[in-house]
């Protein structure tokens, strides 16, 4: 089953309408990771009509109502007043519709506390669809009944969310309805039931709830109070700003996506009438005010005027009031509410084992257990995995991590376009800090994170990465009093610098709790540094997640290859024209060639009609998982051949081996593999018996399995493991960061005080390139 809306599901409220449109019932509404509902296709049911998508109130918005309507301050009596959220307008109107032998539909709880709209016609009925439910609720196959009711003959009062009345008429179509009566409230956003579900278990554990109420009167009056009833008889009343589901709701950080851009949040209005809480009201008049509820209402059609009128007579309060005297503070009348930017935080999260509250905290203040420093921004697939995987481990283990920015003293700015691959991919799947504008602010993270883990790839090469950032990654900019692990770490081809880099480096390197390194000959070369410290090899962390992850990235991509193909993605450009030849020679399918991202435009010439330019991380796992087989340079083009079980050859020029061949003779030899790695393509045959070799799986998982769960040990005994004894550089070292933070904030001060742009040097570089001397000058 897929999404209907896959494109666009960031649009999708969950309105339901496409479920109920659907004449073959194809369509579910499922939940979604996150616990919100949305439609999925069952393939063997769809006839492919697109009745769905003709339908769809998002894809189709329809806004035919008054744009200039008139608005009123109500309340019902007080007796009613008091078992209602507001002014007991909802009542009334119902109560209308019931004595015209009609029916109402509303939100109401229902088992484990989900909501679902249902139907009453009795006034005992209505009860349950009294009161606000700060909650999604699923409008089922309400849409259905309500035709069938209405082509009856029968009047009907459907109320809901505006998303929700926006489906009704969407599912509806054309056809006039005259005894249907729309009511909307006016939403703040929605949350999903999986959120409040966390709450309550977090909250209240296993004790049996009765009755949950967001708006009970009887403790505080009109207000926002949650109340929590339990069987036992005990009640709990907190205050909205005491209480941890409300820190979430208040602020729309746990509201549904497509709240935020939400396109029934406007004028005109989906409904006959839109009602809610009239606050502000005391601004407007003082005497409307009686702290038991009062109600906005907006008439938006003629009837929704008739309506009104007929339950005119039995209202305390009717009194015409200005537009922006409901809007001063009901502000989704005009426009959705902002998401608040915690709210992907919040999410991502929400099935770690972190008590609801505390991770309400953490989202609010962007407040992660673990950041990572790293290059997963590099323009690279298998790095950009290699970063993923890590991310995903820390997860596995229950950890929320965040992505460090690049420091914006390595490499060019290129890498921060959000258009990048790299970019793309890790912002869409993981939590990352937003690029740092001052040297003062890497300071600043120490109070977002509570440990750190420098990650994979050659973040120790001098040349690559210690050139242009020094001592970045090795967590010279974290204080003293957080964990410094370094998982997989590699030194690539060199890690020497000058005497002056070597000696910072070793210096921190000896303030590491627990570092691991991925290539076993890199043991040997940290050891000699740091001999006091215990060096260990470990899997590169592609390898130690949960491979799932990976099957459900490549299904995200858009690419639908019905022939077979080979896969051939080369780091060297120049290794194109020879596969290319060899793979004409040996004439086994189509071919499809991936270049180094980082490659000159004129280098992908060599790569003709096989050219896949371009390629997303999701298309790049796609054609891994799929393809015949795999023939390159690439060493996680190696992994991943391994992890979807893909045949493969590796052709590793000799004019490029030494000590970085190792990564692939190591890998092949722990997995029984040495013979399909070659040096060039001077003997055909081999590479095409190696290729129609038969591998056996089982055996290569069964050598992998091992060195997979020593490796992910290594990982969480270091982060279980007590704080080292911070020693005395590292107090001087927390000091001069401080420093060096409000010099950073001081010249900030003064800049935009004076008005001036950014200062750069004549060679061109900005600030920020020079910064990195403040680090150097005082051994940092």
């Amino acid at each position: 089953m897929i999404n209907v809306l896959k494109s666009k599901n960031e649009f999708c409220t969950g309105c339901g309408a496409c479920r109920n449109i659907c004449p073959h019932n194809a369509i579910n509404m499922v939940a979604d990771a996150e616990g919100f509902l949305v439609p999925v296709i069952d393939k063997a049911k769809c006839v492919n009509c697109g009745l769905c998508e003709k339908r769809c109130p998002v894809l189709n918005p329809q806004y035919k109502n008054e744009l200039h309507p008139k608005c009123y301050a109500a309340m019902g009596s007080d007796e009613l007043r008091m078992v209602s959220s507001s002014g007991g307008m909802f009542t009334l109107f119902a109560e209308e519709i019931l004595k015209e032998n009609g029916a109402v539909f509303g939100a109401a709880w229902q088992e484990n506390w989900q909501i679902r709209q249902i139907k009453a016609e009795t006034e005992a009925e209505l009860a349950p669809l009294r009161g606000s439910k700060y909650v999604q609720g699923d409008s089922a196959l309400s849409f259905r009944e309500t035709k069938e009711i209405l082509d009856s003959g029968r009047a009907v009062l459907y109320t809901g969310l505006p998303c929700q009345i926006a489906g009704l008429y969407a599912f509806l179509g054309a056809k006039d309805y005259p005894k249907l009566y729309t009511m909307e409230v006016c939403c703040h956003g929605a949350p999903s039931h999986k959120a409040l579900t966390k709450y309550l278990k977090d909250e209240y554990g296993d004790r049996e709830i009765s009755k949950i109420s967001f708006r009970d009167k009887a403790p505080f009056g009109w207000t926002t109070p949650m109340s929590i009833y339990f069987a036992d008889g005990d009640i709990t009343h907190i205050r909205a700003a005491n209480d941890k589901y409300y820190a979430g709701f208040l602020p729309c950080m746990i509201m549904r996506k497509s709240c935020g851009v939400c396109k029934f949040s406007r004028m005109p209005r989906q409904a006959d009438l839109t009602v809610g809480d009239f606050w502000g009201i005391r601004r407007v008049n003082p005497k409307w005010n009686d702290n038991k509820g009062t109600s906005f209402v907006i008439v938006n059609s003629d009837k929704g005027t008739a309506l009104l009128e007929a339950v005119k007579p039995q209202l305390k309060l009717l009194e015409k009031v200005d537009f922006d005297d409901i809007t001063y503070v009901n502000k989704t009348i005009l426009h959705p509410f902002a998401q608040h930017p915690g709210r992907k935080h919040f999410y991502s999260a929400i099935d770690l084992p972190k008590p609801f509250g505390k991770l309400v905290e953490d989202a609010l203040d962007h407040h992660y257990d673990i950041g990572i420093a790293g290059v997963w921004y590099g323009k690279n697939y298998g790095s950009v995995l290699t970063y993923f995987a890590l991310y995903e481990l820390l997860r596995e283990m229950g950890k929320d991590p965040v992505f460090l920015p690049k420091p914006n003293f390595l490499w060019d700015e290129s890498f921060n376009d959000p258009e990048s691959m790299a970019q793309k991919f890790i912002w869409k799947h993981c939590n990352v800090l937003a690029p740092f504008e001052r040297i003062g602010d890497y300071d600043a993270v120490n109070d977002l994170c509570d440990d750190f883990i420098v990650g994979s790839d050659v973040i120790w090469n001098y040349k690559v990465c210690g050139q242009a950032a020094d001592m970045y990654f090795f967590l010279n900019f974290v204080r003293g009093n957080k964990r410094k692990i370094a998982y997989a770490a590699s030194i690539g081809r060199g890690f020497h610098g000058d005497r002056a880099y070597n000696a910072r480096a070793k210096a921190h390197l000896e303030l590491f709790d627990a570092i691991s390194v991925r290539e076993a000959e890199a043991v040997e070369v940290l050891q000699q540094e740091v001999p006091e410290k215990e060096i260990v090899h470990v899997m590169d962390p592609v390898f130690v997640i949960d491979p799932q992850v990976y099957h459900e990235a490549a299904a995200e991509s858009k690419l639908e290859l019905k022939e077979k193909f080979i896969f051939s993605y080369l780091l060297r450009s120049g290794l194109a024209p020879k596969v290319i030849a060899g793979f004409s020679k040996m004439s086994e399918g189509k071919l499809l060639m991936c270049p180094n991202p980082n490659g000159r435009e004129e280098d992908k010439v060599k790569f003709g009609e096989y050219l896949m330019d371009n390629m997303s991380l999701e298309d790049w796992l796609y054609c891994m998982k799929n393809c015949e087989y795999y023939i390159g340079d690439s060493y996680h083009a190696l992994c991943f051949s391994l992890i979807f079980h893909r045949p493969f050859v590796i052709v590793f020029p000799i004019a490029v081996t030494g000590s970085s061949v190792a990564r692939f003779s190591s890998l092949l030899k722990l997995v029984g593999l040495e013979d399909r790695l070659f040096h060039d393509f001077k003997d055909l045959n081999k590479i095409k018996a190696a290729m129609r070799k038969k591998i056996d799986w089982d055996e290569v998982e069964r050598r992998l399995a091992d060195k997979k769960l020593f490796s992910r040990q290594f990982l969480a005994d270091a982060l279980a493991k007590p704080l080292r004894q911070r020693t005395a550089a590292e107090t001087v070292n927390d000091e001069l960061l401080r420093q060096i933070a409000k010099l950073s904030a001081r010249v900030e001060e003064l800049e935009k005080n004076a008005d001036l742009p950014p200062v750069s040097g004549e060679d061109g570089r900005s600030n920020w390139q020079k910064t990195k001397d403040y680090y150097r000058r005082y051994g940092l």
